[in-house]
């Protein structure tokens, strides 16, 4: 399971490494896409293989489930780590993520979220000004249902 968060270097080019803490988990060929809020998403290349599963069930015909495979499908590049585990991100990905000197690797289960320094700080107070809040949302949210 992937946990816990790390800080790493970005490079003016892209380059940075995937934490040592993760690399064994993911592996050294990983996919990463554009993510939620303005995230990346590391996945290593079984788990991707699980997620096109689930996606590939989805009716074609129906419009609101092309458009995540979109975001996530669309905006996926394989990626392979060299010995230290070090990687270039896609310019694309880096503009999404509005990543600088400074990313975070995010350990949350199934893969790893990569955020911007600064951002991954300001979401961080948000969501310790916020949990219970959301906490008790997504309970009432849960009773509602049959």
């Amino acid at each position: 399971m992937l946990i816990g968060n790390y800080n790493n270097r970005v490079s003016l080019k892209g380059r940075t490494a995937v934490p040592a803490k993760f690399r064994s988990e993911l592996s050294k060929k990983i996919i990463i896409t554009k993510g939620y809020e303005k995230t990346l998403f590391l996945i290593s290349e079984d788990e991707w293989e699980k997620q096109l599963n689930t996606v590939n069930l989805q009716p074609l015909v129906i419009s609101q489930p092309r458009e995540p495979d979109r975001f996530i499908l669309g905006n996926a590049f394989p990626i392979i780590l060299d010995d230290q585990g070090r990687f270039v991100i896609p310019k694309s990905l880096r503009q999404h993520a509005q990543i600088k000197e400074q990313a975070v690797f995010v350990g949350v289960g199934n893969r790893v979220e990569i955020w911007d320094q600064a951002r991954w700080q300001e979401y961080q107070q948000y969501l310790g000004e916020n949990v219970e809040k959301i906490v008790n949302s997504l309970a009432s949210n849960q009773e509602l249902k049959p």
